[in-house]
């Protein structure tokens, strides 16, 4: 082999017989498949191959197969498929034996069987989401789930193909001429197979049948989308009916079973009836069954199982009745929500007429009729307060807490704060959506809220909206002082993208902090000792000769921190939590721009 073969030998190349006379000895045929794998050309384009072929399968983690993956999306349809084609066709072959069962059923059975053992294998190692949503991290974690809460071991059993291992040790052990002997009434070696594999139901039903009742059919209301399924599931229960009653009656040996009464097996003249006529008539009164119409029986076993299907046709049919009134109040449900819709269309033919009336401007009905469109989209008509106002002070709390805690520990006023102050302020901020290029405030307004950017993007701009002075994005946050002050803005703010941003306003703001005063004190003790520093050691910012702004800091030349500070007070805070740092003169013009003047 070649010199770079030896300095970096691969596991192709350490897998390959290298050593072993007889081989090379073997043929002109062997030594040239081993002269061709071992060739330096042939080497890396296997290499590439078998990590094309690696990309193809999901990520590993922790001997753990991730997720999502669009592998699994075509793996799971096949699986789907796979259930499906032996939900239908065990039970068919069990009934029909003598006329589905041939060498050919061997081999789709083994593919099909190779499917299902290679699900349970990916089962054992396949990430799943828990009850909570998070991804398994480790292969005992997902073993567990699956041997225990999913039943595997029983599923590992009924996966096992003894019955395709019996019937080839039969073919190999045995006379061949038992697979061409098959009789309706005998228990051949293709019945037995054909029992055998009724174990493979559970499995498939069990996978199939998860899947198929969750399953949501798209474009329809759930109500028609269970309709749908149980019209599927009387089709699928008749075919089972119809293969059953048929497996029990050739087991009969009465001259008045159904089958031979019915001319089912021979017709008049004696000449046999092929399959297809067999199972249309047995499905068609196993149809007829299933609606309470049975079939003539006669032997005992023949009227055990109709009192049987007497019994599965009321669970079906209650079920059907069960669906169709979940339909009629699907109609009324779709009544309620027409006038749910009724009422928003009213609401804005109420407001488009108010402000007619009162000779609102264009431009100003346009943006005002334009916002109650962006809200309807965006809120989908919900509102956060008015789904958790029913619930316990404290579970809104801890709601509350959840939604808006990691927002104002955003804030250094109020990070280090006690847990019962963080969530009485949380259970007062409020949800607001600003779209894109609209002003949340102008220059000169009163200031009476603080902000916080949950999502998108707001700039900083002038009074006539020329200038950008800087852009705030997520987690960003600005307005914090006039929770404490009255003042007005110094400069306008326009979201840049579709905005979703929390807002506290100050009279719910002091309403908290008359509920903690050993905190409010604290905070307002904190900003006159920092504005008594500030006015004594901190020079005011000139601005340029020539009339324009201060030039903003770059974002990679910047501290990142600094980005997020909107007042002197949060920025002697930033300073004091890291140690010292002193805030660049640049960033205080950025602080006054939306403190405000008093």
């Amino acid at each position: 082999m070649a010199s770079a073969s030896k300095k970096a030998p691969d596991r192709l190349a350490m897998t390959l017989p290298n050593d072993d006379p007889d081989l090379e000895k073997g043929g002109g045929d062997t030594s040239k498949v081993l002269s061709i794998l071992r060739s330096e050309k042939t080497e890396p384009k296997l290499r590439k191959l078998l990590q094309k072929m690696r990309t193809w399968l999901p990520p590993v983690e922790n001997g753990v197969m991730q997720e999502p993956h669009p592998f699994w999306t075509f793996w799971d349809a096949l699986v789907r498929i796979n259930q499906c084609i032996n939900l239908f066709l065990i039970p068919l072959q069990a009934a029909w034996t003598c006329s589905l069962v041939f060498p050919g059923t061997l081999w789709i059975a083994g593919i099909m069987d190779l499917i299902e053992i290679v699900e349970v294998i990916f089962r054992l190692v396949r990430s799943y989401e828990d009850e909570f949503g998070y991804p398994a991290k480790s292969r005992r974690q997902v073993q567990g789930n699956f041997l225990r809460t999913q039943k595997g071991t029983l599923i590992i059993l009924t996966v096992f193909p003894a019955d395709l291992a019996l019937y080839i040790g039969v073919w190999i052990v045995a006379d061949r001429s038992i697979f061409t002997t098959c009789t309706s009434a005998n228990l051949s070696l293709s019945r037995i197979w054909s029992i055998l594999r009724i174990a493979r139901l559970y499995s498939a039903s069990r996978g199939f049948l998860t899947w198929f009742l969750s399953v949501h059919l798209p474009g329809t209301h759930v109500s028609i989308s269970r309709l749908i399924k149980n019209v599927l599931a009387i089709i699928t229960i008749s075919h089972y009916f119809c293969c059953v009653f048929w497996f029990l009656n050739t087991f009969e040996t009465s001259p008045d079973r159904w089958i031979d009464v019915d001319h089912l097996l021979f017709d008049a003249n004696g000449v046999a009836v092929p399959f297809g006529t067999q199972y249309l008539f047995s499905y068609y009164s196993a149809l007829k069954a299933v609606f309470f119409i049975f079939r003539s029986v006669n032997t005992d076993v023949e009227k055990g199982f109709s009192i049987f299907e007497v019994l599965m046709s009321s669970c079906v049919f209650g079920s059907l009745f069960g669906n169709i009134v979940s339909l009629i109040r699907f109609l009324d449900e779709s009544v309620v929500k027409s006038e749910a819709e009724e009422r928003i269309i009213f609401r804005h033919s109420n407001l488009r007429d108010y402000m007619r009336k009162k000779a609102f401007p264009v431009e100003l009905q346009k943006r005002i009729t334009a916002y109650e469109k962006f809200f309807q989209a965006r809120s989908q008509g919900l509102d956060e307060k008015e789904i958790f106002q029913d619930m316990p002070y404290v579970l809104r709390g801890e709601i509350a807490l959840f939604l808006y805690g990691k927002y104002i520990d955003r804030v250094p006023l109020f990070r280090d704060r006690p847990q019962t102050f963080k969530r009485a302020l949380s259970m007062k901020m409020r949800t607001i959506n600003v779209a894109a290029g609209w002003y949340l405030f102008h220059e000169g307004d009163d200031a009476q809220e603080m902000y916080v950017i949950r999502k998108g993007e707001v700039e900083v701009c002038s009074g006539d909206g020329q200038t950008v002075f800087m852009n705030l994005k997520k987690d960003s946050f600005f307005g914090e002082i006039t929770l404490f002050e009255e003042c007005t803005r110094t400069a306008s703010v326009r979201a840049v993208t579709d905005t979703e941003m929390c807002v506290l306003l100050r009279m719910d703001a002091r309403s908290v902090f008359l509920e903690h005063p050993a905190v409010l004190l604290d905070i307002l003790s904190l900003i006159e000792d920092v504005k008594r520093s500030e006015e004594a050691r901190v020079e005011p910012v000139e601005p340029p000769k020539d009339g324009g702004i201060i030039e903003e800091e770059s974002e990679e030349e910047g501290d990142a921190r600094y980005m997020s500070t909107s007042s002197i007070v949060s920025s002697e805070m930033e300073r004091r939590h890291d140690r010292g740092k002193r805030s660049p003169p640049v960033q205080r013009h950025k602080s006054l721009l939306l403190r405000g003047g008093r």
